[in-house]
């Protein structure tokens, strides 16, 4: 099957693994030199060309010596880039790319609305005369803490109600500073965006960046403006979920939650996220837990909690998961969590019926607190594996 069908079968475009498998391209730091040199890096089977690697092997001159040879198999184009770099991109995606589906670029800037550079890369991947077989152009945009993956589909309609969603800006409160910019910003999300990724730890270190997190995710979570379908919280502590929904409830925007959201319940977020991650540096802080649950995101498929503790707290309250569970996920289908033990073992089995993939991996080193290592038995094994009909992986 080509490319795009694999892509297809393999679950979708968002970020995760396995069951919510991502559109990436992987190559071990011992097959770089074996796969580039052959000509070929694999994705799935399929051939890429990744521009970033030849350029950094010898600019575009090697660029295009490598085009020559591979232009007429390679099924996907990657690009990793800078703010700061030259113009080689450009030049890259001016080559002519007869059966590349998709073009995938990664891109660290300072700016936070989209330059004249992403969009003079939808340009040349809408651009039929280099790319009359490209599907999807993917930019994945780093800054200031905050990664947003945007998928511009090349073919077909944009779909999710696209219509209705630029209509909801007109309700947003008046914008302070460069109104223009702003609106730009959101339109921008609006069109384009399925993915984000706070660094909050990064992002709470000054007064302005919190402000500016807890104002893009209030937008994220509790309107329909953008719609992802995956959000991610990384280095999160138990009091950045507890700001963050401090601020959805006291809605310190001023936003018209009743405009902005076809959602009726109203301790529900958003209904369109599908996959979510938090990634928690303390799953415990004083009496702070995470306070989110199956209430706040209806629609939710795919669920992962990764830990990354301070070995120096060795007796800190490691395996505590809040409210995470108090209620029922009915869609769930994946699950990933740092740790287990019999009794999570079975509140699992009942608040989670739907569940087919339950990962369990906890982070290296897990065995200095005993917690980790001794509450999870046999038996609670036993259970997990006989007991639940609906499980395929385990």
């Amino acid at each position: 099957p080509s490319y795009h069908a694999r892509l297809a079968a393999s679950g979708g475009m968002s970020p995760g693994n396995s069951y919510y498998g991502r559109t990436v391209f992987e190559v071990s730091s011992e097959a770089d030199e074996t796969a580039s040199g052959s000509g070929e890096t694999l994705w799935h089977g399929a051939p890429v060309f990744d521009a970033s690697y030849w350029h950094s092997k010898g600019g575009m001159d090697l660029v295009r010596e490598k085009h020559r040879e591979m232009h007429a198999s390679v099924e996907a184009l990657t690009i990793l880039c800078s703010s700061g770099d030259s113009n080689w991109h450009l030049e890259s995606l001016a080559l002519f790319w007869p059966r590349v589906q998709i073009v995938d670029i990664e891109y660290n800037t300072r700016e936070v609305q989209p330059d004249t550079l992403a969009l003079q890369w939808l340009c040349a991947a809408q651009d039929c005369t280099l790319f009359p077989h490209a599907q999807l152009y993917r930019l994945t945009a780093r800054w200031a803490g905050c990664t947003e993956v945007f998928e511009h589909p090349l073919c077909g309609a944009f779909g999710r109600d696209l219509a209705t969603r630029l209509a909801l800006l007109d309700r947003l409160p008046p914008l302070a500073g460069n109104q223009e910019l702003e609106m730009r910003f959101y339109k921008y999300r609006v069109l384009f965006l399925t993915a984000v990724s706070f660094a909050m730890g990064a992002m709470a270190k000054t007064a302005a960046g919190s402000r500016a997190m807890e104002s893009y995710i209030t937008y994220l979570f509790k309107t329909d403006i953008f719609a992802p379908t995956s959000i991610e919280l990384t280095d999160a502590q138990p009091q950045h979920l507890q700001a963050v929904l401090a601020a959805i409830n006291a809605n310190t925007h001023n936003i018209s939650y009743d405009k902005m959201r076809a959602t009726t319940s109203t301790a529900a977020l958003q209904s369109s996220l599908r996959h979510i991650c938090f990634d928690m540096h303390n799953m415990a802080s004083g009496r702070d837990r995470i306070i989110f649950c199956a209430v706040h995101f209806p629609k939710l498929e795919s669920l992962i909690i990764r830990h990354s503790p301070d070995f120096r707290l060795l007796h800190g309250d490691t395996m505590n998961l809040g409210v995470l569970f108090s209620l029922r996920w009915p869609d769930l289908v994946e699950l990933q969590l740092p740790f287990i033990s019999d009794q999570y073992a079975k509140t699992l089995q009942s608040k989670c019926p739907a569940l087919r993939f339950l990962f369990v991996l906890p982070e290296s080193r897990y065995e200095r607190w005993t917690a980790y290592s001794q509450s999870f038995t046999p038996d609670g094994l036993h259970g997990l594996a006989t007991h639940w009909p609906t499980m395929q992986q385990l």
